[in-house]
């Protein structure tokens, strides 16, 4: 049979036709959902995951859609059902057997969980996350996304592999459910913004298609913040801003604003931040800005527990010594012998060398450390400063 060629024009003329649905389920809904339905969907899982793949390629134009993720966790969440009722069905007939097999069947089942326990626990203490940053040397390969968290006070900043997007204007084409299992409940705040790279690189304009007024001080504050959060990175100084194609965007606390200056060096402390234990771990800068290097690893070692924030500096460790050498810092841990090769400890060193690049600092020198290699670095030799935080890999 002849391949039916598609094209945009017939995709879209085909979506127009599709009804309109809207999913008002709170991510948080929608994050437990997904919960739910993965520990139901060992067979499911091979097909769902190119599901995603599949969306991204084919409906590129209704990436924008502030509904998108909710769509794709409605769907997914209607075939999980189908697959419990086929698998309802299936547990029925088995119960028909005798009961002799049926308690040789049960015994196998103890056997089988009990190897896999084995096997689990064995894969887990092998399993060690080495890094919670991309490489320097990996930058021109990197796009960092700045992502709201759950509670709207932060964003979380995530750096996906250039080969998943492309272009940087293609950085609306990350589906957030994709996310949402690895990291928890998150929300892209340009969903309604289209991306207009220039000649200029430094240089990107943003035409905003959502509501006429960001109104509240909230939103305005998110909205700036995913801005400075997804294109610091990418070396975009300056961002210009449209409505539906005309100057400006008009905000309800501070009125209109017609560019933004994208800060580099935002001068932010690393903290660690877990939605939950079946979450990923990540490093997240603090919401406000700090004057040396030394208030920011201060406020380190305690966290903003409020925010669910939490310290990136282990406390035994938190006698410090930092001392400043032009594109060097040199930081002396007075008790270092307690260090060892773990997930705190790469946590913690990379959480400071975040914040050395956030002052400006190219590498960082670690002094008084027992072991000669933590995580991926090798700390007997100054370590570069990374490209970005928190590698996710959306595949």
């Amino acid at each position: 049979m002849k391949r039916q060629e598609w094209n945009d024009e017939k995709l879209e003329q085909i979506l127009r036709q599709l009804p309109h649905v809207q999913d008002k389920r709170s991510s948080e809904d929608i994050f437990q959902s997904i919960l739910n339905k993965q520990q139901n969907r060992k067979k499911s899982k091979t097909w769902i995951a190119p599901t995603f793949a599949t969306v991204a390629a084919m409906f590129i134009f209704i990436l924008f859609s502030p509904y998108l993720f909710q769509e794709i966790s409605s769907s997914n969440q209607e075939s999980s059902m189908d697959k419990a009722t086929s698998s309802s069905s299936g547990e029925e007939e088995i119960s028909l057997n005798t009961q002799e097999d049926e308690s040789k069947r049960e015994s196998s089942i103890m056997v089988q969980e009990n190897d896999n326990t084995e096997v689990k626990l064995a894969d887990l203490e092998n399993n060690v996350q080495e890094t919670f940053v991309t490489p320097f040397k990996d930058g021109s390969q990197t796009i960092t996304i700045g992502l709201t968290a759950a509670n709207a006070e932060y964003i979380i900043p995530i750096s996906v592999s250039e080969e998943h997007l492309n272009q940087p204007q293609q950085i609306q084409e990350i589906l957030v459910e994709n996310l949402i299992e690895k990291i928890g409940p998150v929300s892209f705040e340009l969903q309604n913004t289209e991306i207009l790279p220039q000649e200029n690189p430094e240089e990107i304009i943003l035409d905003y298609t959502g509501k006429p007024i960001l109104s509240s001080s909230m939103s305005e504050t998110v909205y700036k913040e995913a801005i400075q959060e997804t294109f610091r990175w990418i070396g975009v100084n300056t961002v210009k801003l449209k409505t539906n194609s005309n100057a400006g965007i008009e905000f309800g606390n501070t009125g209109i604003q017609y560019e933004m200056a994208i800060q580099e060096n935002r001068q932010k402390a690393y903290f660690i931040y877990q939605y939950s234990d079946k979450t990923s771990k990540l490093l997240v800068p603090s919401p406000e800005s700090f004057l040396t290097i030394d208030e920011a690893i201060e406020v380190m070692i305690t966290g903003i527990p409020d925010k669910k924030l939490y310290p990136s500096v282990v406390e035994q460790l938190s006698n410090i010594l930092i001392t400043e050498n032009d594109t060097q810092i040199q930081i002396e841990f007075s008790n270092g012998d307690s260090f060892q090769n773990t997930e705190q400890y790469i946590l913690m060193l990379e959480a400071i060398l975040l914040t050395a690049k956030d002052f400006g600092f190219e590498e960082v020198k670690f002094n008084g450390i027992g072991i000669n290699k933590i995580g991926n670095m090798d700390v007997t030799k100054p370590v570069e400063v990374p490209f970005s935080p928190n590698p996710i890999n959306i595949n």
